[in-house]
């Protein structure tokens, strides 16, 4: 997704709302709970890309990490 991001130009905040809508199945409920549990302890809501990259990542690990 990132070469297509970079190819088409987008910010990091369009690629994010791109992103977003691309999540499926247990990566959108863990999202959307994610949502929820920030606006519970009012935090700020996410709007960019490496910020959800960066969650992500602490989440869901790639397959080759030990």
């Amino acid at each position: 997704m990132e070469t297509i991001f970079e190819a088409k130009g987008y910010n990091d905040e369009k690629s994010f709302k791109v992103a977003s809508l691309k999540l499926t199945k247990y990566a959108s409920s863990w999202f959307d709970n994610i949502k929820k549990m920030r606006e519970r302890e009012h935090k700020k809501q996410i709007r960019t890309q490496s910020k959800v990259r960066s969650l992500m990542g602490r989440r869901f690990p790639p397959d080759s990490y030990m």
